[in-house]
């Protein structure tokens, strides 16, 4: 990922460019030739997250219980984030769940008890990749569920949780 800034008569404007590969299944090299008639710069996109964790999970049989509409959601593999109120009021959070891409994915957010936060998700289930930022998240204990839409969809899953203050988090046992 890199950042390009220029400068023209017009005012200063930012573009991010992004390669990637969609599922990584071997190291490509690749080259980035810019050309432009202003003068800009490029580098690469400053850290946003000091505190950032990758976590790996699996939905196995038992714990691939699909998306909130079923009952089996509670089956789902559970990770509890902790954000304590000695260290800040409230943080940034950036949550990303990369999933196989044969399965639409996505991820809830519950508060573990009455706080000034209720349920969020990642919005609508996508092939391979869910991510959201919460901008303004309150201190306390969250519990994050990555689910396929439909139960019984078995598969390995990246969970990707950045924070802005020092953030704890486990999988629920």
């Amino acid at each position: 990922k890199a950042v390009v800034s220029t400068q023209s008569t017009g005012g200063a404007s930012t573009y991010t460019l992004v390669v990637s590969q969609y599922e990584k299944t071997s190291t490509i090299s690749y080259s980035i030739r810019v050309f432009s008639t202003e003068n800009f710069k490029i580098g690469n996109i400053p850290h946003h997250y000091p505190y950032e964790y990758k976590l790996t999970g699996e939905w196995t049989p038992q714990l691939a219980g699909g998306c909130p509409n079923f009952s089996t959601h509670k089956n789902n593999p559970t990770y509890v984030l902790t954000i304590d109120p000695h260290d800040c009021s409230e943080t940034e959070c950036f949550v990303k769940l990369e999933a196989p891409k044969a399965f639409h994915s996505g991820f809830s957010i519950y508060p573990k008890s009455d706080q000034k936060f209720s349920k969020a998700n990642s919005g609508k289930f996508r092939n391979g990749m869910s991510v959201m930022v919460y901008r303004r998240l309150p201190a306390g204990i969250y519990h994050i569920v990555p689910s396929t839409f439909e139960p019984g969809q078995c598969g390995k899953f990246f969970l990707t949780v950045g924070s802005t203050n020092r953030i704890k988090i486990n999988k629920r046992s």
